[in-house]
């Protein structure tokens, strides 16, 4: 049984950090979105003028 409590109480601290952390992972998840988008933009627009 102490195992599963151990479990537990692993679980409980785990989703507090995320709930505390979780705009930090937002901010910084929006912004790596953002660069990745304009990456592709840039693949595409070159890939665009290849086929011309």
């Amino acid at each position: 049984m102490p195992f599963i409590g151990g479990l537990i109480l692993i679980f409980i601290l785990g989703f507090g950090l995320w709930t505390l952390m979780f705009p930090v992972f937002n901010k910084v998840g929006s912004r790596i979105i953002n660069k990745y988008n304009e990456f592709k933009q840039e693949e595409n627009a070159n890939e665009e003028t290849k086929d011309i």
